[in-house]
């Protein structure tokens, strides 16, 4: 007997027979498993597939190099630049309710309340995180067949108090996991390349200047005397280094 199954918005979980649901994606594939949990006073299904069938896409024969940052959430080789998700509002509400869930007296009717709400615009902002990722990891799966990105530590740059925040809140560890899973799911390449120099190196002649410090966000070669936008010129050599063999292949 098939104790999972979704038919017209509704899901069938075992013995608790079909429940409405809203936001189900139209996925072909079998499902494993659906996991139920509840958020405030909002309940969500986690639903799990195997053999998933995915469309391929057509091929474009093009490669781009990404470098993140925290100005903009993503810089390329080609000169565009991504800008960071303004999440100031969602970030603002969440600053009150917490403020106001302190004043009130714990376990009390309002405090519920409240904690329901925080608990609420916290997922509103994580979601909103989430969908801006995803826009960004398809446009990049979608437009490029190959994918080259540094190989960041985004464990040990957390421990920088100053960034932290800034850093988790670019979400760079989850755009990474979406490039991956993209890339294996339509044929793509997804490479990593050593961080070092990336932005200090000239990537025209390959002068490395050490003294460049992160507040200066463009600079001329004394080589070359080449003009580099900071980040573009990283998202350049990060392109470089894998066209030049150094790299690993992730996907």
């Amino acid at each position: 007997m098939d104790r999972l199954r979704i038919i017209n918005n509704k899901l069938k979980i075992g013995k608790h027979g079909f429940v409405k649901a809203r936001g189900i994606r139209n996925i072909t594939g079998k499902i494993l498993s659906i996991t139920i949990s509840k958020i405030g006073t909002k309940w969500f299904a986690s639903i799990s597939y195997d053999k998933v069938i995915v469309k391929p896409l057509p091929k474009t024969n093009k490669s781009v190099g990404v470098d993140v940052g925290i100005r903009d959430l993503a810089i390329l080789s080609t000169g565009e630049k991504i800008t960071k998700l303004n999440s100031t509002q969602y970030e603002t509400r969440i600053v009150k309710l917490q403020k106001s869930l302190n004043r009130k007296v714990k376990g009390s009717s309002n405090y519920l309340k409240t904690k329901d709400k925080l608990a609420i615009a916290h997922l509103k902002l994580k979601n909103l995180r989430s969908d801006y990722i995803h826009k960004l990891s398809w446009k990049l799966v979608s437009e490029f067949d190959t994918i080259v990105i540094e190989d960041l530590k985004v464990s040990n740059l957390l421990k920088n108090h100053r960034l932290a925040k800034s850093i988790s809140h670019a979400s760079w560890h989850e755009l990474r996991r979406q490039l991956k899973y993209k890339c294996n799911w339509y044929d793509n390449e997804l490479s990593i390349v050593p961080p070092h120099y990336t932005s200090k190196e000239c990537s025209e002649c390959g002068f490395v200047n050490k003294e460049l410090s992160l507040d200066i966000r463009s600079w001329v070669c004394p080589s070359c005397n080449i003009i580099h936008d900071r980040d573009i010129n990283a998202a350049i050599n990060i392109l470089n280094r894998r066209n030049d063999g150094d790299s690993l292949v992730i996907n």
